[in-house]
C-alpha cells in the first residue's frame, strides 16, 4: 500500500505482483510450494513467466513494446542450452546493431554487430 502511494504521488508505474499473484487460484504453484525444491517464496518458472507477461503487459500500457526495446540480456528463449555460446553471440550482435540502428552511435570495427570494413 505504502509503495502503491509513493507511485501515485510520483507518477510512477507500480506492477503489484503479490496482488496480481494471488487473485490467481493456483498461486502457490507460482512460488514452487508445490515443487519438491519450491520453497514458497521465490518464483517457480511458472511465477517468472507469470511476472514476465504482467511486466510486458504494463509495459505496453506506458507505450513500450518489447519488440521496440533494447535490452543487453537475452530473453530465456533466446539461449539454446545445447549451445549457449553462438546463441549468446548471436543475441549480442543483434542488440548492439539495434542500438547503433537507433543512435546513430557507429560500432568500433571488430565488435559482434558491427559491419565489416569495406
Amino acid at each position: 500500500a505504502a509503495a502503491a502511494r509513493v507511485a501515485a504521488r510520483r507518477g510512477a508505474a507500480l506492477l503489484d505482483v503479490h496482488g496480481l499473484m494471488l487473485q490467481e487460484p493456483d498461486w502457490p504453484s507460482l512460488v514452487g510450494a508445490s515443487e519438491p525444491d519450491g520453497d514458497g517464496l521465490h518464483f517457480s518458472p511458472a511465477g517468472q513467466r507469470f511476472v514476465a507477461a504482467k511486466m510486458l503487459d504494463l509495459l505496453k500500457t506506458l507505450g513500450l513494446a518489447r519488440e521496440n526495446l533494447a535490452y543487453d540480456l537475452p530473453w530465456g528463449t533466446e539461449v539454446d542450452p545445447d549451445a549457449y555460446a553462438p546463441s549468446l553471440r548471436r543475441h549480442f550482435a543483434t542488440s548492439r546493431a539495434f542500438l547503433a540502428e537507433r543512435s546513430g552511435a557507429a560500432l568500433e570495427p571488430g565488435t559482434p554487430g558491427a559491419a565489416a570494413p569495406p
